[in-house]
């Protein structure tokens, strides 16, 4: 059996070296990576990084399918177990042997992820992946907008958003790193301005801070100290959040 990392990336150059560098890099079989348009130097590091099997630039195939396929043709008959990267997430608490070792165990095809966003401020849950960590297997394909696949079938840990608990797997998101970063992406077309926020000011970190201050208000995050420690405020504050947004239905959450 492999287990094969796929990373897609984009003008993630301050933060890809820690990502390709952090521990259980060296647990994968091979990494295949997708440079989807950087805008600074992140195809130098993928070109000259050790951990990378090989990369692509911009392609007229969409990324995630392209790595998909890149997979598929490089271990056609063997079992594979595929890792999913970013270039600005990082593992919190399981490394891919563990992820993969526990869905064995289970019998699952997938395990779901929950991402933690990190900001300078506080940190809080933002989302729930079905799945990070998945069997490959002929029906996959990517034909939707989501991280992950079609054809996933049945048997995985994906719970639904409202009962995430602590024994998943969680990634540390840092797409919002800093107030800095925040105004360069956007300004400089690395992402799409939010057109549902038409009150940002995007024109400086002071001025982002000021208009859009609910992305990096401390009230509302939780100070990391550690996994043990900062998972239950960081549930507490998600379930807070699904059930002001779910105040109509019926919410039941497990431990």
């Amino acid at each position: 059996m492999k287990i094969v990392g796929t990373l897609d990336t984009k003008s993630d150059a301050d933060l890809l070296p820690g990502v390709l560098n952090q521990k259980g890099m060296e647990e994968l079989d091979a990494l295949f990576a997708y440079n989807d348009g950087s805008l600074d130097s992140t195809e130098e590091i993928l070109f000259s990084h050790p951990r990378v099997t090989a990369y692509t630039n911009h392609t007229t195939i969409p990324r995630r399918q392209w790595l998909l396929d890149k997979v598929r043709n490089e271990f056609p008959n063997e079992e594979v177990w595929i890792i999913r990267l970013e270039g600005d997430r990082f593992w919190i608490n399981e490394t891919p042997k563990l992820t993969v070792s526990l869905a064995l165990d289970r019998g699952w095809d997938y395990r779901a992820g929950v991402v933690v966003d990190f900001r300078p401020t506080g940190c809080r849950i933002d989302d729930v992946h079905v799945a990070v960590a998945f069997k490959l297997t002929p029906q996959l394909i990517y034909d939707r907008a989501r991280p992950w696949p079609s054809g996933l079938g049945t048997k995985g840990d994906y719970p639904g958003e409202h009962n995430i608990h602590e024994y998943m797997c969680y990634l540390r998101h840092e797409g919002y790193r800093t107030p800095e970063y925040w105004c360069w992406s956007y300004n400089s077309g690395n992402r799409p301005k939010p057109s549902k926020y038409p009150n940002w000011d995007l024109s400086s970190p002071e001025a982002a801070l000021s208009t859009a201050p609910y992305q990096f208000n401390p009230s509302k995050l939780v100070q990391w100290v550690s996994f043990e420690e900062s998972i239950e405020k960081l549930l507490s504050l998600w379930r807070e959040e699904l059930g002001q947004r779910d105040s109509n239905s019926s919410v039941r959450f497990i431990k």
